[in-house]
């Protein structure tokens, strides 16, 4: 079977962190980035250490994100093992 749908991408900000869901129907979830204000793409951890199953948790720190006075944008990306990708704005602040 082919994979062509993208992971579902799920973002909640709360108390100075961004907790972030990725799910997968078909593929395993192989990798999670984020950017900061158009900024260079870095990894997430997944909550368990290795993106390797169809769920992976992740938590992503805003104090230590070196966020601006004001709004800043912050994008989550997911990619499968089909490399089929999954991208999520969300704006935070400091």
């Amino acid at each position: 079977m082919l994979d062509q749908t993208p992971p579902q991408l799920d973002l909640t900000v709360k108390e100075g962190r961004v907790e972030l869901r990725v799910t997968d129907a078909t593929s395993a979830v192989r990798r999670v980035e984020y950017s900061l204000n158009g900024g260079p793409w870095r990894g997430v951890e997944a909550g368990d250490g290795i993106h390797d199953s169809r769920v992976e948790t992740g938590l992503i720190r805003l104090e230590k994100l070196g966020l601006v006075a004001g709004e800043n944008v912050l994008s989550v990306r997911a990619f499968d093992a089909a490399l089929n990708v999954a991208v999520r704005k969300v704006k935070v602040g400091r």
